[in-house]
């Protein structure tokens, strides 16, 4: 829709619309952006490349999210890729983040996910290389953490909810700041660790809690 559109600075999203699509608003200057209650969906690399984006916010609402796609194959054409968003508060109604969502984001520091999360998937390669990645709180429906998912983040502690029943390759390895994992107690579901390497190489880890 807008893509390159390269001196464009700010826009308003229209309370009616449902979809944002792929690459809409790729390497435009917008440094921030509100996503209305009615948005059901934004396409792959819809802010790809907007280089002074530093916030991003959702209105409440009930309909579902998604968040990207988990089918994208692009590392480079992930949702918020080459942005500079810091904080990602996770609105309640999206149900999972997409595959490359922030591939190597430079400036992403947190990422938070409410009590009322309704996130069930997060995608292949979500946050890998967010090397600033030192806050994470999963959702309570989290149930699958996708291959390389969380992998070189900077996260001193991690915590798996009880609700998680897969996790796949390489999806926390190389966090080498990581100290503690903890695994939730009073999972429901077995929990299968789906490929190699899920934890490998991190280096600082002095304690992991497994499940019951």
């Amino acid at each position: 829709m807008f893509k390159d559109c390269i001196s464009l600075k700010t826009i308003v999203i229209p309370e009616s619309v449902i979809h944002i699509g792929t690459n809409a608003l790729k390497a435009t200057k917008i440094t921030t952006i509100h996503i209305p209650a009615n948005v059901e969906s934004i396409g792959d690399g819809a802010f790809l490349n907007c280089s002074s984006m530093t916030n991003i916010t959702f209105a409440e609402g009930i309909k579902p999210l998604t968040i990207g796609t988990l089918e994208n194959a692009n590392k480079t054409n992930g949702v918020f890729y080459g942005t500079k968003v810091a904080v990602f508060n996770v609105p309640d109604r999206a149900i999972y983040i997409g595959a490359y969502a922030f591939y190597n984001q430079t400036a992403l520091t947190t990422v938070l996910m409410g009590e009322s999360s309704q996130v069930t998937q997060i995608g292949k390669y979500a946050f890998y290389g967010t090397s600033k990645l030192a806050n994470l709180t999963l959702g309570q429906k989290v149930e699958s953490i996708l291959q390389y998912a969380f992998y070189k983040t900077a996260m001193t502690s991690i915590t798996i909810p009880k609700s998680v029943t897969m996790i796949a390759q390489r999806a926390f390895s190389n966090t080498t700041k990581t100290k503690t994992i903890i695994f939730e107690q009073g999972g429901t579901a077995d929990l299968v660790f789906d490929g190699d390497y899920i934890f490998a190489s991190n280096t600082s880890m002095t304690e992991i809690t497994l499940p019951a």
